[in-house]
């Protein structure tokens, strides 16, 4: 029997008699972004029971946040997340269960020692060239200059050639990307590289959405008051329900790896994965931004110092490294050819399962797409809006 973890005021009697005696309309694998948000809306505007199953120990997913032991410092344990809006709709709803500060998200790319701007903006292009002050007209002509032009560029190195030119693919791409994806650019689709904008302007912030915030209170804050917020949602954690396929009587929502739900039987679909080391520095600051990627021959691609990101004044500072890895968590779906096919097969066994069992599939892991929170988010909202 599994303890039922209950989040909100539900009564002893369904806690003491665990998951397998309670009927759920709504069985929600997994308590990330995706799962909270369907299960939220799920109990909110449907009025069904809803059991969410997680098989790690917290709430909130890959967003878990939490305060670094021995300290008073927020930290990401896995890896930094810059919550970027582009639907007053979906920051509107999110921002029921928060309250928001600005999101600081500058990042920067260490250059042989230099740091520049990434996005690439005219300060970056200025620092890498050696030409100082350029205004836009003359950065454009500088980097049309070095551009290899593609009419439809099939790769992610072919994208940034034809748009950065070659001297800033290889200072700030070549490598960054060979070491975050296990493979070069031109192994993966465009829409790798195509994720980041190119600027001629000196906006220095990471995203161009003009709603960047984050959670006062932090993301597991957050995604725990949409799991409180209604006495039909239990949760229960430490469980993996792929050995329990304990499913809803209207509907299941899995946001796990796609492929792990079937038991790989197509092949495993190309993951990457990601392992940190973490310190504490006995001073306020560590680096001039939220983060620092490096693009050069380390074995690592970032740095991260939430602290820019939280604004928590302190004399100490917490410091993330990140080193990309192909074994391990699932972090990130590796957008290339041979995985395309592989995820349309999984596809067309998902669409089954759907028609024929009501699982849906989501986030993430669950839909094999690249995708940000505020992403996975909204695509939840409409998910569980097609729920009957």
């Amino acid at each position: 029997m599994h303890h039922v973890v209950i989040v909100s005021g539900c009564d002893s009697s369904r806690q003491e008699q665990g998951a397998g005696m309670v009927s759920y309309d709504l069985v929600v694998v997994g308590a990330g972004p995706t799962g909270a948000t369907v299960a939220e809306i799920a109990a909110r505007t449907k009025g069904w029971r809803v059991l969410v199953i997680e098989r790690r120990s917290h709430v909130a997913g890959n967003c878990y946040d939490e305060l670094y032991p021995g300290t008073e410092l927020l930290w990401h344990r896995y890896g930094p997340h810059y919550l970027r809006f582009t639907s007053t709709e979906t920051m509107s709803y999110v921002g029921r269960f928060t309250e928001w500060i600005p999101g600081n998200y500058v990042v920067k790319s260490n250059v042989d020692g230099v740091l520049v701007p990434m996005p690439i903006n005219l300060e970056t292009i200025e620092l890498l060239y050696g030409r100082a002050p350029l205004t836009e007209e003359l950065a454009r002509e500088l980097i049309q200059s070095d551009v290899v032009p593609v009419e439809h560029p099939a790769n992610s190195e072919e994208f940034i050639l034809g748009r950065a030119g070659r001297k800033l693919y290889e200072k700030l791409y070549a490598k960054y990307t060979a070491k975050q994806w296990g493979r070069s650019a031109a192994e993966l689709d465009p829409s790798v590289c195509g994720r980041v904008p190119i600027r001629f302007d000196r906006n220095p912030y990471y995203t161009d959405s003009p709603m960047q915030v984050m959670p006062r209170d932090g993301y597991t804050a957050l995604f725990d008051r949409m799991l409180r917020s209604s006495p039909l949602i239990d949760v229960v954690t430490d469980v993996d329900w792929l050995q329990e396929r304990v499913h809803g009587t209207a509907a299941t929502v899995f946001t796990g790896p796609l492929d792990e739900y079937f038991g790989h039987r197509l092949g495993p679909l190309p993951w990457r994965s990601l392992s940190f080391e973490t310190s504490v520095e006995n001073r306020p600051w560590f680096q001039p931004c939220v983060q620092v990627n490096y693009p050069g021959d380390e074995p690592f691609t970032r740095k991260v110092e939430v602290k820019h990101v939280t604004r928590q004044v302190s004399t100490r500072t917490v410091v993330v490294t990140e080193f990309p890895a192909d074994c391990g968590e699932p972090y990130y779906p590796v957008p290339a050819q041979e995985s395309r096919k592989l995820f349309a097969d999984y596809a067309r066994l998902a669409d089954a399962e759907r028609k024929s069992r009501q699982v849906f599939f989501g986030g993430r892991l669950g839909t094999y797409r690249y995708i940000n929170t505020d992403e996975a988010i909204e695509n939840a909202m409409k998910l569980a809006a097609d729920l009957a």
